[in-house]
């Protein structure tokens, strides 16, 4: 995991911890350090570090923020459905992975999605819960660059193993799409480089 931070151009040292361990970040010009630490288990990177400037100063850094690295699933083939593998089924994980994946993809792209992403074993999805995955997905589609092969945002009913593969299929997209240009960029802040069956497809 890597963590990049911007902290001014007059900041010449930075070191402190990293969800408890200690670190010096090394500076990368212009104000921009970085440090390569290990995954948190929980996604959340709590930084209390100590800046140092030209003049000698000490100043605190204290932030907490959450990274991770969404997983999508959209290989999806009629082998699992005959073989009723756990592919063949859309669960509660599947359903908060794929909001979880928006919600995060909405937030780098700058486009405002409405998630839910506390799906639990047993609950069921409502029509308004297709009709908001659909409408999540189009913006999301709508909202960036994408290949020629993208596939289009399918039509509802999401009863088939291809419409879930072609949802996740766009989100994979546009997220590849997004860090590949993010990578190509000169850093300028901070980086986020930094079994239970609902039904059948």
């Amino acid at each position: 995991m890597e963590i990049v931070i911007n902290v001014g151009s007059d900041i010449l040292y930075v070191g402190g911890t990293v969800n408890g361990i200690e670190y010096v970040f090394e500076s990368l010009g212009f104000g921009t350090f970085r440090k390569d630490v290990p995954k948190s288990e929980d996604d959340l990177y709590h930084l209390d570090l100590q800046l140092v400037d030209e003049a000698g100063n000490t100043s605190d850094y204290k932030k907490t923020f959450e990274y991770y690295l969404p997983a999508f699933i959209f290989d999806r083939t009629q082998k699992d459905i005959d073989e009723r593998t756990k592919k063949a089924f859309i669960n509660s994980s599947d359903l908060n992975r794929i909001d979880r994946n928006t919600l995060l993809i909405g937030e780098y792209i700058g486009i405002s999605v409405n998630t839910k992403t506390d799906w639990n074993i047993g609950g069921l999805p409502r029509h308004s819960d297709y009709q908001r995955i659909k409408e999540n997905t189009k913006k999301i589609r709508d909202g960036y660059v994408v290949w020629p092969d993208t596939p289009e945002v399918p039509d509802r009913p999401y009863n088939t193993y291809q419409k879930w593969n072609d949802i996740e299929k766009i989100l994979h997209d546009v997220f590849f799409i997004y860090i590949r240009n993010y990578n190509n960029k000169t850093y300028c802040g901070e980086g986020f480089s930094c079994g239970d069956e609902i039904g059948v497809i």
